[in-house]
């Protein structure tokens, strides 16, 4: 099993590097996810010195005490919004990490509803392999290729200028980021996958998988933090694995520790990892059958 599994996964990632338009489309999304994501959203640029005007008939001490107001509102939002980020893109990479996760994972039933439409699936279904490892081949390359996605966003937040700083980066906080990141993606991509060995057209992986993305990227903690939304939103932010997996990597970067918020995480994510994986199971094993 575990040798046609590789084969199969092979296959998947074979497909992938080998198209130019994949590869660049691959280099170039981390590059424009951190740009746009982090000057177009970034909330410290409400008040700057460069954009606040102080009306001319305020007394001049006055005016003096508003401008060092404005002149530190940027540490002061970090400071009380932001858990004490020294810049926003540190605060947002964790988020857009477990963002492309969620993106990269909704999108990869589309090789299985290309293998159905040309026939090759049918081919793997009459073939002497086991079943799982058309399934796990599936899986796997999607998480590999959802990983190293991720490194790219990572590396890139750390090279430019303004970018992401870590407090401190050790072999332990790495393992972690990289399992936690390991575990939405393994969760994320078994039931999307499963899902999609029950459908027929493109068109309706595209339909499902814009009706989950959106919701699940806003209801979430990955741009802001839950406490900006109102109450009823915040109770499905906590039920969403994106708002866990954003916390655990942001507070490792910003902190250098792992504090039981971290350890909290790490549970939560593993607990939705292993649900997703049993329940994707039993959903792919009927949608083979047919």
């Amino acid at each position: 099993m575990i040798s046609e599994t590789w084969v199969l996964i092979k296959r998947e990632l074979e497909k992938w590097y080998k198209v130019p338009a994949l590869i660049f489309s691959a280099l170039i999304q981390p590059i424009v996810w951190i740009a746009l994501f982090g000057n177009s959203f970034n909330p410290t640029r409400l008040i700057s010195l460069d954009t606040f005007i102080v009306p001319e008939n305020i007394p001049p001490e006055i005016s003096e005490s508003i401008m060092a107001f404005v002149a530190n509102a940027s540490n002061l939002i970090l400071e009380q919004t932001f858990a004490g980020a020294p810049n926003y893109l540190t605060y947002l990479t964790g988020g857009v990490l477990s963002t492309l996760i969620l993106f990269s994972s909704a999108f990869s039933g589309g090789s299985v509803i290309w293998d159905r439409r040309f026939g090759f699936l049918d081919k793997l279904l009459v073939a002497p392999i086991p079943r799982s490892s058309i399934y796990l081949s599936k899986v796997f390359s999607t998480v590999i290729k959802a990983l190293i996605q991720s490194s790219l966003v990572f590396l890139v937040a750390l090279l430019i200028p303004g970018g992401l700083i870590l407090a401190e980066f050790n072999v332990t906080i790495f393992l972690l980021v990289f399992v936690s990141l390991f575990m939405l993606a393994t969760g994320f991509s078994c039931i999307f996958v499963a899902i999609a060995l029950r459908m027929r057209k493109w068109e309706t992986l595209i339909a499902v998988a814009n009706l989950v993305n959106l919701p699940l990227l806003f209801a979430s903690g990955a741009l802001f933090p839950i406490s900006f939304m109102p109450t009823w939103l915040q109770t499905i932010a906590k039920l969403n694995p994106i708002t866990y997996s954003a916390d655990l990597t942001r507070t490792l970067f910003i902190t250098g520790t792992v504090t039981n918020n971290v350890i909290f995480d790490f549970q939560v994510l593993a607990a939705f990892s292993i649900s997703l994986v049993i329940l994707g199971s039993f959903v792919a094993r009927y949608g083979l059958r047919e």
